[in-house]
């Protein structure tokens, strides 16, 4: 989970700045932000699975408590550290860094017990 966590961040952060440079590429709204590259138009399939999956993590991140939400998206959707991400909203370091585990916490557990559901 992690590692996966970190790809998402990493790669977030890459198609921040590289919005930056462009300036309809700015975005006010976090939900604005898309979550992984377009799958290829030719794999329907692929492409289903794709908005699913979009759906579903969406869906989980709704289902997090405001502020918890608020924090995952300053630091794995627009690319701020921990320390900027607090700055930005006004609380403690540690704080936010038990908003953003937590979070992490409860979106694995939605998304593994989602998986397993029928």
């Amino acid at each position: 989970m992690n590692w996966v966590a970190g790809i998402a961040r990493h790669r977030s952060i890459d198609m921040i700045r590289h919005r930056q440079v462009r300036a309809e590429g700015h975005s006010e709204s976090w939900e604005d932000l898309p979550l992984f590259d377009p799958p290829d138009a030719q794999n329907i399939e692929q492409d289903f699975e794709h908005e699913n999956q979009k759906q579903r993590i969406r869906l989980a991140l709704y289902s997090l408590p405001k502020e918890q939400r608020d924090s995952l998206a300053l630091v794995y959707f627009r690319g701020c550290t921990h320390e900027e991400a607090a700055n930005i909203l006004g609380e403690p370091l540690g704080t936010v860094k038990t908003r953003i585990r937590l979070g992490m916490q409860k979106l694995k557990n939605i998304l593994e017990t989602e998986r397993y559901s029928p």
